[in-house]
């Protein structure tokens, strides 16, 4: 039974349906199948995730248990297992293909990242959006290939220090999450070149974010901003500043070391945007 349920979660991950002999195999408890067999399918499917690339959400995981005839519940119901438990399972049996370049993952139940996600260390795209984990395993820095990481819209409330280990990253979206600060090691994000931190609860930026000498969007809306560390000045390439909905931000700032709006205003031109 465990290695029937191994080789359905993989046909689940791969897309497979029963029109498949490998599916079918799985889901029919009537056919037996020998070890030999067994291995084929298994190497068969690594075969065909073409692009090493694993991308779901919530309705292909629907779509994948009704072709594969489970049951689907919200909640508990009679002993089966809901929708929302599925999609964690699916999710962490995903962390096993370590060999995976591209991973999407957005059903909206996920509570908890494990620490197995440090293991897929081949990984350049990581999309985790629409989900209801808070917080991210300090392994998430093994994955120093990343060039694209997609965390919007969780209930993240901090970010750790390993985050600075990911210093390949292009692209790196953590709008609509719980943030108040962030970690001093972002600094070492010099290849970061758009940083969306829209819709969190952020009252202040690290100085050391000057360091990121690639960063040429920052978007700000919608926080809790008071001021800006002058700092901020130095990023050369910094051309689009968004920072409405910061209802707390001042005109002008009596600190030589942070920039109100008029400060802003002054060194970023029309580059700058609030909304007056």
């Amino acid at each position: 039974m465990k290695i029937r349920y191994s080789l359905f979660l993989l046909a689940a991950l791969m897309g497979a349906y029963p029109t498949s002999e490998a599916t079918a195999a799985i889901v029919d408890p009537s056919i037996e199948l020998t070890i030999e067999q067994k291995t084929m399918i298994v190497e068969n499917a690594r075969e065909e995730l073409s692009k090493y690339k694993i991308f779901l959400n919530k309705d292909s995981i629907k779509e994948i248990l009704k072709h594969n005839q489970f049951p689907l519940y919200e909640e508990p119901y009679d002993g089966f297992i809901p929708l929302h438990e599925w999609e964690q399972m699916l999710f962490s049996y995903a962390l096993t293909f370590t060999w995976i370049q591209e991973l999407g993952f957005a059903p909206g139940h996920l509570i908890f990242i494990p620490d197995s996600i440090g293991n897929l260390t081949n990984l350049t795209h990581l999309g985790l959006p629409n989900s209801n984990f808070t917080s991210l395993p300090n392994s998430i820095g093994n994955l120093t290939n990343l060039r694209t990481l997609l965390l919007l819209n969780n209930k993240l409330i901090s970010l750790p220090e390993t985050i600075g280990n990911l210093t390949q990253l292009v692209y790196l979206n953590l709008s609509g999450n719980e943030l108040k600060s962030l970690p001093e090691s972002i600094e070492n994000l010099t290849k970061l070149r758009t940083l969306d931190l829209a819709g969190n609860k952020l009252k202040s930026l690290p100085e050391s974010i000057e360091n990121l000498i690639g960063l040429g969007f920052l978007n700000l809306t919608g926080n809790d901003l008071r001021t800006l560390p002058a700092s901020i000045k130095n990023i050369p390439n910094l051309t689009t500043l968004l920072l409405r909905d910061n209802p707390h931000l001042l005109q002008k700032s009596d600190n030589p070391l942070e920039l109100g709006k008029e400060e802003l205003r002054a060194h970023f031109g029309y580059n700058v945007q609030f909304n007056d």
